[in-house]
């Protein structure tokens, strides 16, 4: 079953940007460094895009029901190779040498100005497009089965979009340190960036208790 599959990836994604995204440890080998760097992007983006796909798959049968059978069928047939493949845009900072431990806590791209145009084109800006798409459906959704019966609406809540919503909420501190330095000052200081990895852990040990 499709559900059951999108679970497995977004633990799956989750852990594997969990173990990229430890502070410290990796700092000191330059090329492990590099490749905890690119996993870390790699890992989150493909996390989003699952969360994205599982977002249409629950709601085709409830608010797309003319078009249920045809988005399902896109889904099975092609989300798995876009999940997979996709976030491998994550590869091109390594043209130009950008993963490094600049930040001296974490691997990742440097919050300078060649590292945040890599790290908002390839990214930051994508992210923030699939998170507004999702919680905008989540929202028309959620407007539509509170007015029709509750029972139904919590029975959606609790089952699909507890797993949309903390995904959200976890997402949004860590796209903010990168927003800020690109685009209106650069007076972010390194140990609030790092402090910022925090939210993968805590979306990890939500999502296992909601699971």
């Amino acid at each position: 079953e499709l559900r059951h599959l999108f679970f497995l990836l977004l633990h799956i994604s989750l852990i594997l940007e969990d173990i990229a995204s430890l502070p410290v440890i990796y700092v000191h080998n330059f090329y492990l460094c590099q490749f905890m760097g690119w996993l870390r992007f790699y890992s989150g983006l493909s996390n989003v895009l699952v969360l994205f796909f599982y977002t249409y798959h629950y709601l085709s049968y409830l608010t797309y029901e003319t078009y249920a059978d045809q988005i399902n069928d896109f889904i099975w047939k092609y989300s798995l190779y876009i999940v997979v493949l996709f976030p491998l845009i994550t590869l091109l900072p390594f043209s130009t040498n950008s993963f490094d431990d600049s930040q001296g806590f974490i691997c990742t791209l440097p919050l300078t100005r060649s590292g945040n145009a890599w790290a908002l084109g390839i990214f930051y800006f994508i992210i923030v497009i699939l998170l507004n798409i999702i919680l905008l459906e989540m929202i028309r959704a959620s407007y539509q089965f509170y007015k029709l019966k509750l029972s139904i609406y919590n029975r959606f809540f609790y089952s699909c979009s507890v797993y949309i919503y903390i995904s959200i909420l976890c997402w949004l501190p860590r796209v903010y340190p990168r927003l800020v330095r690109a685009f209106i000052s650069y007076d972010v200081s390194n140990t609030f960036v790092a402090s910022i990895t925090l939210p993968l852990y805590v979306s990890g040990i939500l999502y296992t208790i909601v699971y």
